[in-house]
């Protein structure tokens, strides 16, 4: 058997049997989502299941057009390329209804051949950035030195990682949509700043604050340009399928800067925190991707509260979030004088640290360097 295709239901696999086409359902479902149609939970086959499948040299994955089927099959293509299969090809019907699938398929053989001929390749490092062989060595002769871009030098480099940690209610959110209005603009992070670039994109994914009541009003008092500011609102999960869907869409949207607030909403029910080994196995794709993509990626995360000691000790989880960035914005207030507020940098591997920056949130104006 030259190829198979791999459908979510057995209802699925018989219409493509029933056309000649080799197929095989995944049996374990696909997943949950909430009522919000936000992917809750994705299932995957276990590797035994999946081992007979390299025996097939192409293997070819349809999934049902909804949330959980896409990040379904995105699973098993991770799994298939992390065991070791060569040719995996991801089926695109755009046409498919609503939770559509290989069944709903009433075109003629030819176009079903053509459908399946056209699949796109899914090709290691694309769909998944964790998954590069770490024993692949390189001549430093080789290696062009380069200096480090900064999207906000020297407070946010641009292809690496940046922390933003404070209390909650201190602004982390209001400096990370200052940040995103100034790429949507073009303009520096300060308002007096000579320093500016062409507009561009940014990627936003927020667990806490509404789009339609909170993000939008925000930016639109920054004076944002919300047609360059892309929002995932729902509660989605950085494992393999969720990191492969995130670089999937850094690849399309382009975005000079990408925002996870707050980054432990992300981590999923079972990854530990506090741990630093599962710590970096989400942080250390999220480099990959900012490095691939030549964006900034900056997480948010919020400090314990925990009194005294260093600033970097204080950060909810791991210290390990610290460690995996290249540099760490702490956000605060003055106890004496809560309104004064200001942005301190308390880690940067890249070069000298910055000033303090000092900002206000005003009950009208908004949010104000």
């Amino acid at each position: 058997m030259a190829h198979v295709v791999v459908t979510e239901g057995e209802k699925a696999c018989d219409a493509l049997v029933n056309r000649g086409i080799p197929a095989v359902g995944t049996a374990c479902g696909a997943g949950s989502e909430d009522p919000s149609g936000e992917v809750r939970a994705v299932k995957c086959p276990t590797d035994d299941v999946l081992v007979p499948l390299l025996r097939v040299p192409t293997v070819y994955l349809w999934p049902d057009n909804d949330p959980v089927g896409h990040a379904h099959m995105g699973a098993i293509a991770d799994a298939l390329i992390r065991i070791g299969h060569e040719d995996v090809r991801y089926v695109d019907w755009s046409q498919a209804p609503a939770k559509g699938d290989a069944a709903d398929f009433f075109g003629s053989d030819e176009a079903l051949h053509d459908l399946l001929h056209h699949a796109r390749v899914r090709e290691r490092e694309a769909t998944s950035p964790s998954l590069r062989d770490p024993w692949t060595a390189v001549t430093l002769s080789t290696v062009k030195p380069e200096e480090v871009e900064w999207l906000f030098d020297p407070y946010v480099p641009l292809g690496k990682l940046t922390l933003i940690s404070g209390d909650p209610g201190v602004g982390k959110s209001h400096v990370a949509l200052a940040m995103a209005t100034a790429v949507s603009r073009g303009r520096g992070l300060l308002p007096n700043s000579s320093t500016a670039s062409p507009p561009a994109d940014v990627l936003l994914l927020s667990a806490e604050d509404g789009l339609a009541d909170t993000i939008r009003p925000r930016l639109d008092r920054l004076e944002a340009d919300p047609a360059r500011i892309h929002a995932v609102p729902g509660a989605v999960t950085f494992d393999a399928a969720g990191l492969a869907r995130l670089d999937d869409l850094v690849a399309e949207l382009r975005p000079r800067l990408v925002i996870v607030d707050p980054i432990v909403a992300y981590l999923g029910g079972k990854l530990d925190a506090h741990r630093a080994n599962e710590v970096r196995s989400i942080m250390a794709p999220l480099a990959e991707i900012a490095d691939r993509h030549h964006c900034a990626v900056l997480a948010a995360r919020h400090l314990t509260k925990a009194s005294g000691g260093k600033a970097l000790y204080r950060g909810q989880g791991s210290i390990d979030f610290t460690a995996a960035v290249r540099s760490e914005l702490l956000v605060g207030a003055d106890p004496d004088e809560p309104s004064r507020r200001a942005v301190i940098q308390v880690k940067n591997n890249l070069g000298p640290f910055g000033d303090a920056l000092g900002y206000e949130i005003d009950p009208v104006r908004g949010f104000l360097w």
